[in-house]
């Protein structure tokens, strides 16, 4: 099994989630990723204006994810919670090459709201899988908790909006918000750390500083995909579906968008937009 980390640059001049509400939505839009993309879960965690996710599977479908999520979360924001998010979730992955690197990449994405000064322990946090792992008792039965077997149908489109079909024994709480426990990979986690005192041990060390987030780890789209995501930019942009149409300026205002968004090389938006990599280069 291969493991990757893959997270969200975080935004300078906005939020993603400003309540709970966004963040609800954002929670359960995860198992809907992987339900959709076939990969599994190990740990994550969703901060105000970035995500970060440890993620199971081949590298295409790890990268789907990540992709499906970045979509389908500023399609929510932008449209339903009338929202105009001026920057882009610029979208990274890294592939986890030990077991040690493993455990320190699962703490390093838990703690996360401890680094942002949250003044409380990880565990707490609503908005990640930290709760999970090496609990006595897990959250299911917890008050207000509902069984996803037990919710109406109106109920579910409402949670869950597209209404996937999840395990009828999953469990909810008073939100809608579908508990971290259902899908996260509890039992491999605490398998991986072998006990709680090795867990917390990592939890408490300050290890960023081994965790490269550099976004030169950009989410990689074949040339078909990046001509989708062009296409899209360019009916946006300038009320057209064909990049031939596009003056040089317009190609090139395309070509920043899609380096944005995905970090794509100059000579990949060469071939795309059908320009000379070096001048793409010289422009951006």
């Amino acid at each position: 099994m291969e493991y990757y980390h893959a997270f969200t640059k975080g935004l300078e001049t906005d939020v993603l989630f400003r309540d709970n509400a966004d963040f609800v939505y954002g929670m359960n839009l995860v198992p809907r990723c992987l339900k959709a993309t076939g990969t599994k879960l190990l740990a994550f965690c969703l901060m105000d204006n970035h995500v970060h996710f440890v993620i199971g599977g081949p590298r295409d479908r790890c990268n789907l994810f990540i992709r499906n999520y970045k979509r389908d979360l500023l399609s929510f924001l932008n449209k339903n919670r009338k929202r105009n998010l001026s920057e882009t979730m610029i979208p990274g992955i890294i592939k986890v090459d030990s077991i040690n690197n493993l455990l320190t990449v699962i703490a390093y994405v838990l703690r996360n709201p401890i680094a942002a000064g949250v003044n409380y322990l990880p565990q707490d946090y609503r908005w990640s899988s930290a709760s999970c792992c090496f609990r006595r008792h897990g959250l299911t039965n917890g008050p207000g908790r509902r069984k996803i077997a037990d919710l109406s149908f109106t109920e579910k489109r409402s949670y869950f909006k597209r209404n996937p079909e999840y395990p009828s024994c999953w469990t909810v709480d008073e939100d809608g918000m579908i508990l971290s426990e259902n899908y996260v990979e509890v039992a491999e986690v605490e398998k991986l750390f072998s006990s709680v005192k090795r867990f917390l041990y990592y939890i408490s060390a300050a290890k960023e500083t081994e965790v490269n987030l550099t976004m030169r780890h950009s989410v990689w789209l074949s040339d078909a995909e990046l001509i989708k995501e062009a296409v899209g930019i360019c009916l946006e942009m300038f009320g057209t579906t064909s990049i031939k149409m596009l003056g040089y300026s317009q190609k090139i205002k395309v070509c920043k968008q899609l380096r944005s968004m995905f970090g794509t090389s100059f000579k990949q938006l060469g071939r795309v937009m059908h320009l000379e990599a070096n001048n793409i280069k010289e422009m951006l």
